[in-house]
């Protein structure tokens, strides 16, 4: 009985171990790959504000995001790259650009390849 007993409590043992090293990334759903957000503290810990520029096309007639302006970001940061993702909204390859943070902003971020205005999602910045 005692092994018994002893059996049951190292495998609840383990089972807990395994599940609390199980790590959560945030928001998941079916729709694919899953992600959540957070600031994680470095040289700005209080968020940055983004806009879009937008540039007309002829060939996909209509606007498409180009280029992103950061701002609002800790002087702190200044001279470091910071990186920009524009998500799409049907999950398709996000559009992506690089630059570098002066005066507490990065403006007019190049993105890569241009996204239709109305596909445009989340944006993402990576400063570091």
């Amino acid at each position: 009985m005692k092994r018994l007993v002893l059996a049951l409590l190292f495998g609840s043992c383990a089972y807990a171990i395994a599940f609390a090293s199980a790590a959560t990334i945030g928001t998941v759903t079916d729709a694919g790959i899953g992600s959540g957000n957070t600031v994680i503290a470095s040289c700005d810990t209080d968020g940055v504000n983004t806009a879009y520029g937008y540039a007309y096309s002829a060939s996909t007639p209509g606007y498409n995001v180009t280029t992103v302006s950061v701002t609002n970001i800790n002087t702190a940061c200044n001279g470091k790259t910071i990186s920009v993702t524009v998500a799409k909204g049907d999950g398709s390859t996000p559009a992506t650009g690089t630059g570098s943070v002066a005066s507490g902003a990065a403006n007019n971020i190049a993105i890569t390849p241009a996204i239709t205005a109305a596909n445009a999602g989340a944006v993402y910045i990576v400063i570091g």
